[in-house]
């Protein structure tokens, strides 16, 4: 099913401007740009079907399909969490547990090989005083470790 409302086409050159087609309006081009296609699973099915009924346009539906479920879940909890805290008066720590979750669960993980922003911001050289593998390397070389 493709996301369309009115007679316009994705370049902008259909119908729906000219005046010919009482029917479209003027953000027809908008929702040509997004692709909805039906969710497989029953339960996702029925929700999109009733947020279509209700008018949601099919655009915002494609955006929210592509958001982890994961996301949803927190969105969801998060209010229910910070009720609970607050009910035994912990809502300064509740939020700050939230921000540290939140930068942790950011972080990502870095490969083999990749550089890190400290090496990229310093131009890929070692500070004064930083102690390196060729540091341990010339010391056991020489016999000074």
């Amino acid at each position: 099913m493709r996301a369309r409302r009115g007679g316009g086409t994705a370049r902008g050159g259909g119908r729906g401007r000219d005046g010919n087609d009482p029917d479209a309006d003027a953000d027809s081009d908008v929702d040509d740009v997004f692709v909805y296609r039906e969710p497989t699973n029953q339960w996702a099915a029925r929700l999109c079907r009733a947020a279509i009924a209700a008018g949601v346009p099919t655009s915002a539906l494609a955006v929210a399909a592509r958001v982890p479920r994961a996301f949803w879940a927190a969105l969801l909890l998060w209010p229910a969490g910070a009720k609970l805290a607050s009910t035994f008066d912990l809502g300064p720590l509740f939020i700050i547990g939230t921000v540290v979750a939140g930068v942790y669960l950011n972080l990502g993980r870095r490969r083999e090989g990749d550089a890190s922003a400290y090496t990229i911001f310093n131009g890929f050289r070692a500070l004064a005083g930083q102690f390196t593998g060729d540091d341990v390397d010339h010391g056991l070389r020489r016999g000074q470790m």
